[in-house]
């Protein structure tokens, strides 16, 4: 939801009155680019008594301020595998949770880069059990995710033979940098078993080129 204001004190009392009561929390949200917005600031809250999730913006535009606002039911388990609060989400897997709930903390621990959570995921012996859709070096190619990439792959995981898709479309330019940097993950992707077909449709259509599938090329053809 999206209001207007004229002062940037109107602005600001809104949103103190929106969010008295809240816990804040740790919050990352990538900036909003317009050349209307003079600033920005972003926060992040939390309800405990509603396990809901509560980000607000506040925009300086060139015709006054805004306060954006947005909520989503998030239980306390994901809560705490997004904040890396180990205490939290050891005291949540008391309340018997799904393996639907298991599954999705997992990755937004991956998403938020909480080693901390995922590395008690494989000495409690939950990782086994979970319901993932996509292999866990997948996931990290989302937001580009080198610290749980490394976490996953030091842990034994292999590249997925699609992950050269993944990376061009997500544009993970830190993950691909560093296969591409390590000779022999560097020797292991350029192997044909990689050229997937949405791999070669990312390096051979312009439309789609971005700073990975440079970045790629460069060092395939270059060799």
């Amino acid at each position: 939801m999206k209001f207007e204001f004229n002062t940037e004190k109107e602005a600001r009392d809104f949103f103190l009155n929106k969010t008295q009561g809240l816990n804040q929390i740790q919050t990352e949200i990538l900036s909003t680019i317009s050349d209307d917005i003079l600033s920005q600031e972003h926060y992040s809250f939390y309800d405990f008594s509603k396990d809901t999730k509560y980000r607000f913006s506040i925009y300086q535009t060139l015709t006054g301020f805004e306060v954006h606002s947005h909520s989503v039911n998030l239980s306390q388990l994901v809560l705490a595998a997004e904040l890396g609060d180990l205490k939290l989400f050891q005291q949540q897997l008391n309340n018997n949770q799904s393996v639907k709930a298991l599954s999705l903390a997992f990755v937004r621990a991956i998403e938020n880069e909480k080693t901390n959570i995922l590395q008690f995921y494989f000495q409690s012996e939950l990782f086994g059990n979970l319901n993932l859709y996509k292999k866990p070096l997948i996931y990290c190619t989302y937001s580009d995710r080198l610290y749980s990439f490394l976490f996953f792959f030091r842990k034994g995981e292999v590249l997925p033979t699609n992950i050269l898709g993944h990376i061009f479309l997500n544009n993970s330019i830190k993950i691909l940098s560093y296969i591409l940097e390590e000779p022999r993950l560097c020797n292991e992707v350029m192997q044909e078993k990689y050229m997937t077909n949405w791999a070669i449709v990312y390096l051979q259509d312009q439309r789609r080129e971005n700073e990975a599938t440079r970045m790629f090329k460069e060092r395939k053809y270059s060799s």
